[in-house]
């Protein structure tokens, strides 16, 4: 489990929460980036290092603070209700709730309900991604044959200048956008080794890859078959990769295709469940996630039955703003339940000053029309989206079946 939420969180662009959070269980100190502006994105809520201090904690001095200085009194308060007529009283925001890629359920936002299914049709509400399904049952309907696939065996966060060249532009201006270029430094480690992540892409149906017409990409999560008789390549699925309660898989591009041995797919929102602990799963939703890739030729008129490679992968997609706070809402709040002297190392990631470190590196404003342009806080376009990007290559493996479930403890 810890696999699956160092993968998907990581590399699957919620690299941000990984890097403070999922990755959080030793005890060496936050992480500082070597060249990450902190949020300058004209949002007044942005919370500033210190505040909601508890009693007690370590507070880092701040930089526009000289130690050796007394703090000046602060008179606004003072001033602001010297004469009551002149108090102003804001009224809190109206809650706008997002439904957006929702059906049914509640959405993130404002916990209002985005649709009802059709239960007397059979339908059921899949609660993590706001969709109506088919109620179906795991043991007689989850998943006994898999299609072609590869294991993600390299991973790498690309610099500014390569991430121009190489990935998806989401701002039409020629350019393709990567918010996480600028902290590799601090990344790129989280990213080693992929190849012990587990992560597998599964081309759903596939029998042509030179042209294979619409098919579907499905993410899929596994480890080495060790069993007895088993070859080299031969993988088995974790099924938490699976929504069981509908039998489908969680992460999902439908309408992929790969055209004169091209990958592309179109772009997909999907909701990321990420057990961190055993008591903590945090869901984040990825918008406009979209991959390309080369397919190398296989050996078999092109079926790949034996698995699939692909070289110059890139997987790039968005973070908003909205749901970052809202997880690292979620995540303060679990921390803020345990007893201080009990609370878990990764709760020394979830600073406010680490939080604000995060946001500086979120490079777009996502407009009311769903397009994006660059952060321009004197412009009106606050930051409130993160661009991800990484590069991969898959090497082949042939899934043989779901990993065995481990017998009941005594």
């Amino acid at each position: 489990m810890k696999a699956f939420a160092r993968v998907f969180a990581v590399g699957l662009m919620t690299v941000a929460l990984a890097t403070f959070v999922a990755c959080g269980d030793d005890d060496t100190p936050t992480p500082q980036p070597d060249s990450v502006e902190t949020p300058d994105d004209g949002d007044t809520d942005t919370t500033e290092p210190g505040d909601d201090v508890k009693p007690g904690e370590d507070v880092d001095a701040r930089e526009d603070t000289d130690p050796g200085e007394e703090p000046e009194p602060d008179t606004k308060e003072d001033a602001d209700t010297e004469d009551d007529t002149d108090t102003d009283t804001e009224e809190p925001p109206e809650c706008v709730k997002d439904c957006e890629g929702r059906t049914c359920g509640l959405d993130p936002v404002c916990g209002e309900s985005c649709g009802e299914c059709d239960t007397d049709g059979g339908e059921i509400c899949v609660e993590m991604i706001g969709q109506c399904l088919e109620a179906k049952n795991w043991d007689t309907d989850k998943p006994t044959s898999w299609g072609p696939a590869g294991l993600v065996q390299t991973l790498d966060l690309p610099d500014t200048g390569t991430s121009k060249e190489v990935c998806f532009d989401y701002t039409d201006d020629g350019s393709g956008d990567n918010g996480l270029a600028t902290a590799k430094g601090l990344i790129g480690d989280a990213l080693k080794d992929a190849h012990t992540f587990g992560i597998i892409f599964e081309f759903e149906d596939v029998a042509n890859f030179e042209n294979s017409g619409e098919f579907r990409l499905i993410g899929l999560m596994g480890e080495p078959d060790e069993s007895e008789g088993a070859e080299p390549g031969d993988y088995l699925i974790n099924e938490d990769s699976y929504i069981k309660e509908a039998a489908v898989p969680m992460i999902t591009f439908p309408g992929s295709e790969v055209t004169n041995r091209v990958l592309t797919t179109p772009k997909a929102r999907f909701v990321l469940t990420v057990p961190v602990k055993d008591d903590l799963v945090i869901s984040a939703s990825l918008s406009d996630a979209q991959i390309k890739g080369d397919v190398v030729a296989c050996d078999d008129d092109d079926k790949c039955a034996d698995g699939v490679v692909i070289e110059n992968g890139v997987l790039s997609g968005i973070l908003t703003k909205q749901d970052f706070q809202r997880v690292a809402d979620d995540l303060v709040a679990w921390c803020d339940a345990q007893p201080e002297d009990e609370r878990d190392s990764i709760c020394g990631y979830l600073k406010p000053a680490t939080i604000n470190m995060v946001l500086g590196l979120f490079d777009l404003h996502k407009k009311d029309d769903g397009t994006y342009v660059p952060k321009n806080p004197e412009e009106g376009f606050p930051a409130n989206a993160l661009s991800a990007c990484v590069q991969f290559t898959l090497s082949k493996i042939v899934i043989k079946g779901f990993i065995p479930e481990e017998p009941a403890a005594e």
